[in-house]
């Protein structure tokens, strides 16, 4: 995602995917419950589908 943003002159860069879903989270209320922590420790699964 980071290099996609980067090519098309975004400019948004990010360290980790933690910082992925985090932005992801502020952007989709439905995600805000789940943190990256807890979806890497197994904790909370989160099911995506198309809309």
């Amino acid at each position: 995602l980071s290099r996609l943003l980067s090519a098309t002159g975004v400019g948004r860069a990010y360290s980790s995917a933690k910082d992925i879903w985090d932005e992801l989270r502020r952007l989709d209320s439905r995600l805000s419950s789940a943190s990256y922590d807890s979806i890497a420790s197994g904790e909370v699964r989160v099911s995506l589908r198309r809309a």
